[in-house]
């Protein structure tokens, strides 16, 4: 039998810039509210988005929906030509729409948690000790150590111009002449290089971030937002907890989340998961 549950969800304008007078404006007429079925179909779709994120490394997908409705106060009713998309991020689903003639989106529902919206999503998953890896397992395994390395140099790199900057810095007005036009270039050219440094730290370590992701779905079939159950720590007996993040070290593969309290509700103390990938399993 198909199960499905209807939200009720606030509807707010999107500003659009104009591109004749540069200001924001909102469309109209904007829904009152915005009905959703999450029904079996929706909850495939969405679990299909959500995969596709982990695998290619997006921040959100987005798909004409059908089973929304939007309510209009002006008519008091349900208009029939409006347009529905629905974005799934990691975490959230929400909708965005419009009605001809207009072409584009100019309003958007509130964003719902993907907990919330799909009650699967709160059925534990459980973790187990890894089976032997898959090439695609491994191959992931060493570009995520590749990266991790290479976050090692860079941080080395940042701190030795770092610290030359502050030592320049600390020098005093008799010792050196600022008002020399090639030292102050230099300090410039130290200054950006700290900037670049950083942003391409940064980028690191958001790659790295997404490979751990694509490393748990492909062992577990788990991502970020579901709940977890392991039993695989006899010194600390069962852990359940909501995944938020996950990460490579050491041959482990590290879940860290709030935990999920006996009453089944999300708390604020953060669990963690470490699973060993032994060495008869992965070679370096």
């Amino acid at each position: 039998m198909q199960s499905k549950r209807l939200f009720c969800l606030k509807v707010k304008p999107l500003f659009i810039e104009s591109s004749e007078t540069r200001n924001w404006y909102a469309k109209t007429p904007v829904p009152l509210f915005c009905h959703v079925y999450f029904d079996d179909a929706l909850i495939a779709d969405i679990q299909h988005c959500r995969e596709l994120l982990i695998l290619n490394g997006l921040s959100s997908i987005s798909k004409r929906c059908a089973g929304a409705s939007c309510f209009f106060e002006i008519a008091l009713r349900y208009h029939p030509d409006v347009s529905i998309d629905i974005h799934v991020t990691e975490k959230e689903v929400f909708f965005t729409g419009f009605i001809p003639p207009f072409r584009e989106a100019y309003f958007k529902t509130s964003n719902i948690e993907i907990a919330v919206a799909i009650e699967s999503a709160k059925q534990f998953r459980c973790i187990e000790h890894l089976k032997s890896p898959q090439a695609d397992q491994t191959a992931l395994i060493q570009q995520i150590k590749l990266k991790h390395k290479e976050h090692e140099l860079l941080c080395e790199e940042l701190i030795h111009i770092i610290n030359l900057r502050e030592q320049l810095d600390s020098l005093e007005a008799s010792q050196i002449d600022f008002s020399d036009l090639s030292l102050n270039q230099y300090l410039q050219s130290l200054t950006d290089k700290i900037i670049n440094k950083q942003r391409q730290r940064a980028d690191l370590e958001h790659e790295v971030e997404l490979l751990c992701k694509q490393l748990l779905w492909r062992y577990f079939k788990v991502m970020p937002g579901d709940w977890v159950y392991a039993d695989i720590e006899p010194r600390r007996g069962p852990i359940q907890l909501l995944v938020q993040s996950v990460d490579l070290h050491d041959n482990y593969i590290f879940i860290r989340g709030p935990k999920i309290t006996q009453m089944g509700e999300v708390g604020k103390r953060v669990e963690s998961i470490a699973i060993l990938i032994s060495e008869n399993e992965h070679h370096e």
